[in-house]
Order: C-alpha cells, then sequence, then structure tokens
C-alpha cells in the first residue's frame, strides 16, 4: 500500500517522459516542414534555408517542456517571444503596420501518434499506481 501511495504522490517522473515525447514532437514537425494536415510549409521568398530556423538552428533545438507544480506539463518553443512563435505557427500579419503576411509554418501540434504515445504513459502510471507495480 505504501508504494501506491508513494507512486500517487509522485507523478513527475510521468510529467517528464510526457514533456521530452512532446518537446520531441515539436522537433520532428520542424525537420518534416509541414503543417498539422500534411501540406508542405511555404517557401521562404528573402533568403536561402530552412523557414523558422536561424543559422545556429535555435528554432527548433529552443523547443523545450516545463513541469508546474505536480499535475501539468507545459511544451514550448523557448528561443523567441510567444508573438514571434505564434504569428509563425498560426499565420497572419505581422510588422509595422502589420504590413507583412507571414504564411502558416506550424509546428506546435501533436500528431496521431504523439497523442497516442502521450496516452500510454499514463495508462502505464495509473496501471502501475492501481498495482503497485
Amino acid at each position: 500500500m505504501r508504494a501506491v501511495v508513494s507512486t500517487v504522490a509522485n507523478p513527475v517522473p510521468t510529467l517528464k517522459l510526457i514533456g521530452i515525447l512532446g518537446a520531441r514532437a515539436w522537433q520532428n514537425n520542424f525537420r518534416a516542414q509541414k503543417n498539422e494536415d500534411g501540406s508542405p510549409w511555404p517557401r521562404l521568398k528573402y533568403r536561402v534555408g530552412t523557414p523558422l530556423v536561424d543559422k545556429l538552428g535555435r528554432m527548433p533545438k529552443g523547443v523545450t517542456y516545463q513541469i508546474e507544480g505536480r499535475d501539468t506539463v507545459r511544451v514550448a518553443a523557448g528561443y523567441a517571444t510567444r508573438a514571434y512563435n505564434a504569428i509563425h505557427n498560426f499565420g497572419g500579419y505581422a510588422g509595422r503596420n502589420h504590413a507583412a503576411h507571414i504564411p502558416q509554418r506550424q509546428y506546435a501540434y501533436f500528431s496521431r501518434q504523439d497523442r497516442d504515445a502521450m496516452v500510454r504513459e499514463v495508462r502505464l502510471f495509473v496501471t502501475r499506481t492501481m498495482t503497485g507495480a
């Protein structure tokens, strides 16, 4: 019984694993350069290179996770500001007088396989909690 209470009291290792899976998923989305619907990212207009990746590769490497409390894990692209990340993920207008159109290049999503892997970890946590394993 004590093992069950100990496991229930400490979901952090499972949250950490879910965070790792989530961050890896977003990094893979960068590498694939495809939106959630499978469509390719629009090509760059004004420079040569990979969209959303600087010369140091900081955008995809900046994807991290953070555990908050004992019940929340957040995945975030930590390199730039939220506004910068959001405008590229969702598309829209930015810049002076919102004159620049930024095409959508989604990276902040989880595929079916990503979600399934996360759910498996939660189920495993619950099973271990219930059986004391």
